[in-house]
């Protein structure tokens, strides 16, 4: 019996035996999200507090699948390739820059907890539709060599170019942009491994372009004030 209760999951176990103290605790989070929904409205208006949600819900979906990082990551270079967070860390992150990130993030934390998820492959096939989403050991192929040396020798260059000009706040963002687009290439390689991965995101561009196309399209049939708008 004691087996029995210490397998179970003790906040569930809680709510169970008191129905009263479940639904309080739903209505306090209710209240609670109602709140902060509010107050997000009132602060930051309503377009960016459901750009808010719908970037917390796709960050979440980014965690569990690294695919959808990038159809995140082609969604935002097709259609919001300027666009920037409206708060400052020191400068405005683009959404560009946070979707690579977390790209790179991901990729390293399953480099990282290799070995536990090969313990668990099985759960990751029933979770990914039978599909392995990431490798779990580092894959260079025969082109890692000359990007990586190219990567190097964009660093050397950069700063040697140091005793000719100062370093500003955006050069220094700038270059590492650059770096980390040229590092995607590892990312890539190690993580789309599947045919049916290639396919999806091959599908995925090919919308973003269409995309891209109709609303340049309906942008050049506008008005010039109301498509600058």
């Amino acid at each position: 019996m004691l087996r029995t209760i210490r397998r179970v999951d003790w906040l569930q176990l809680l709510f169970v035996q008191n129905r009263w103290l479940a639904v309080l605790a739903a209505v306090s989070l209710s209240i609670l999200v109602g709140l902060a929904g509010g107050w997000l409205v009132a602060a930051a208006g309503p377009f960016m507090t459901a750009a808010l949600v719908v970037g917390v819900a796709g960050g979440l979906w980014m965690l569990r699948d690294i695919e959808v990082g990038y159809w995140a990551l082609v969604a935002v270079i097709c259609l919001l390739p300027f666009g920037k967070l409206p708060f400052d860390v020191g400068f405005k992150p683009s959404f560009l820059d946070v979707v690579v990130g977390v790209l790179f993030v991901i990729w390293v934390m399953e480099l990282m907890l290799g070995p536990s998820r090969e313990r668990h492959r099985h759960l990751d096939a029933v979770t990914y539709g039978g599909r392995r989403p990431v490798t779990t050991q580092f894959i260079g192929t025969r082109l890692g060599l000359p990007v990586f040396i190219f990567s190097v020798l964009a660093v050397v260059a950069f700063v040697a170019g140091l005793a000719h000009a100062p370093l500003t706040q955006q050069v220094a963002r700038h270059f590492a942009e650059v770096i980390l687009g040229i590092l995607l290439f590892f990312v890539v390689v190690n993580t789309v491994r599947q045919p049916d991965q290639l396919a999806r995101l091959t599908r995925v561009i090919i919308l973003a372009g269409f995309a891209t196309a109709v609303i340049g399209i309906v942008l050049y049939l506008l008005p010039d004030n109301t498509s600058i708008n």
